[in-house]
């Protein structure tokens, strides 16, 4: 944690007009800045952390570098990524198809419930009449 104390510092260093060139500090000039001395412990941790991150940095940037050639090598992923747009195009026209589909079953059945109820509302108006007229 110490470690990236430091060197945030690095990042906020007031660097000179472009028309000098640039001085570029180490880790270990930072150190030596700030006033920590290699026969330090801490100094020896900051510096172990660093030559850690500077690996891992390095081993990205490999990986980088390898997946960069590797996509270079196949020119597939063109095709792949047209073929992907082809089948969302198609997912998308299926789901389409469906949800028209769906919304017309459910107008024909909204449809069917309002005319089954208006007939035996009729039905029954029918009878209630019926009913009234033979009782007078």
């Amino acid at each position: 944690m110490a470690a990236s104390f430091f060197f945030s510092i690095i990042h906020h260093v007031k660097r000179p007009p472009r028309s000098r060139p640039r001085q570029v500090l180490t880790e270990r000039d930072v150190l030596q800045l700030v006033g920590i001395r290699p026969p330090s412990g801490l100094h020896a941790s900051l510096v172990s952390a660093a030559d850690r991150d500077a690996g891992a940095a390095e081993k990205l940037r490999l990986i980088d570098d390898a997946f960069a050639d590797a996509k270079s090598r196949h020119p597939k992923t063109a095709s792949l990524d047209a073929k992907l747009s082809d089948y969302k195009r198609d997912l998308e026209e299926q789901l389409r198809a469906e949800m028209r589909q769906r919304l017309e079953y459910l107008r024909e059945t909204e449809i069917a419930r309002v005319k089954m109820e208006e007939r035996r509302r009729r039905e029954e108006a029918e009878l209630t009449r019926r009913a009234d007229a033979f009782e007078l």
